[in-house]
């Protein structure tokens, strides 16, 4: 009569031949898994960049978004960070002097624009046409105007028109950790209003959160991206021009499980169907 089954009376070379058996069973591939932190400014574009990809490839993306500074101290902080995108050199900048990104993966991705914009329906500030010519904002579209600066005579007028009493408040993005605040703050310094629209500056935590508050009207006016006022309920009063050209860097994280999906994802950003995509979203080509 057969014993029944017992693994307490399996001999070592019973137990290394089923070691072996086992073993060579093949086992199930891990699930490729991707975490991209990436600027405020991003998270439309990156959320369709991201489904493309994900179409293409085996890996699964998680996409974080914040304020570029912010992301650069959640990793200096331990956070899981594979891929790295920020709104500005000085972010990236960060990252790799605390050796948080590979050096050599780094690369300029897309462009920007900064621009001033007002809620829809206000009649308190004007646009200025790429031309130069002024125009009362409740006359412009959603649209706005384009990323074009105008002439540094347009510039200074159209900032001054800020000064107003009736603008009582103007978003702006916390310069210590939002890039488009840094950005604002540094055209407001060249045109010499700082000091004098300081107790008017309402600070946002990101760029996007400034875009809300003009969007409710909270604020008479706010500073946010090109790409951030394309299609929303606001009206572009002009392209501001900044002391520094707004592009976009790229790296792959030190820190990366998987290195070689991340700079797979970096090509593919840089990629035609990418590049189109971000392009949609309002972003300027990164060699303007």
């Amino acid at each position: 009569m057969m014993r029944p089954f017992s693994f307490a009376r399996l001999n070592a070379a019973g137990l290394a031949a089923m070691f072996c058996f086992l073993s060579a069973v093949p086992a199930q591939a891990a699930p490729c898994e991707l975490t991209v932190s990436a600027a405020a400014s991003l998270t439309a574009a990156f959320k369709q960049i991201a489904a493309r990809f994900e179409s293409s490839q085996v890996c699964k993306l998680r996409l974080n978004f914040g304020a570029s500074g912010v992301l650069v101290q959640q990793m200096r902080h331990g956070a899981p960070v594979d891929v790295l995108a920020t709104a500005d050199q000085q972010s990236m900048d960060l990252a790799a002097q605390h050796g948080l990104i590979n050096p050599k993966s780094r690369q300029d991705f897309i462009a920007n624009t900064l621009v001033l914009i007002a809620p829809v329906g206000s009649a308190i500030l004007s646009g200025i046409a790429p031309g130069g010519s002024e125009r009362s904002a409740s006359g412009l579209s959603a649209a706005g105007l384009g990323g074009t600066p105008a002439s540094s005579e347009s510039q200074a007028a159209l900032l001054q028109q800020l000064s107003k009493p009736q603008v009582e408040r103007i978003a702006i993005g916390n310069p210590a950790s939002v890039p488009a605040g840094r950005y604002a703050k540094e055209a407001l310094q060249h045109a010499g209003l700082a000091k004098t629209l300081e107790a008017k500056l309402v600070s946002g935590t990101h760029v996007r959160q400034v875009l809300d508050y003009v969007v409710r009207h909270e604020v008479e006016a706010g500073f946010v991206y090109a790409s951030d006022a394309k299609g929303q309920q606001v009206q572009q009063l002009g392209a501001v021009a900044t002391q520094t050209a707004i592009r976009y860097p790229l790296a792959i994280s030190t820190a990366s499980a998987n290195p070689a999906a991340a700079l797979a994802f970096s090509r593919f950003v840089r990629s035609e169907a990418a590049q189109q995509i971000l392009l949609q979203h309002g972003f300027s080509p990164k060699g303007e």
